[in-house]
């Protein structure tokens, strides 16, 4: 199973076309996050070039795989940074042991 490596530059089908698209980051081997990178030219959906996107991966006995766009990722891949807990939380877990 072909799982594209960061940076590559791969198809991706969104309802009523097909466009390039980087890969951002792997959530795992069957979805991704891509950023588009040409314009959709169609007016059936609302994605748009340089916006992110999760895809998941679909497989097809006749075609063969190909990713499928999902929903929308509205910031960028760096900026979804998670918070650290607050001290006592932290203090909490760390009494009983758990990292």
């Amino acid at each position: 199973m072909y799982v594209p490596p960061i940076d590559s530059v791969l198809p991706v089908q969104l309802p009523s076309e097909t466009v390039r698209a980087r890969v951002e980051f792997l959530i795992n081997d069957d979805e991704i996050v891509v950023e588009l990178t040409n314009k959709p030219m169609a007016k059936t959906h609302n994605y748009d070039l340089g916006e992110f996107v999760k895809c998941r991966r679909t497989r097809d006995p006749i075609f063969g795989e190909s990713w499928v766009a999902g929903e929308k990722i509205p910031v960028r891949p760096e900026e979804m940074i998670v918070e650290p807990a607050p001290k006592p939380v932290r203090e909490r877990v760390a009494s009983l042991g758990l990292k």
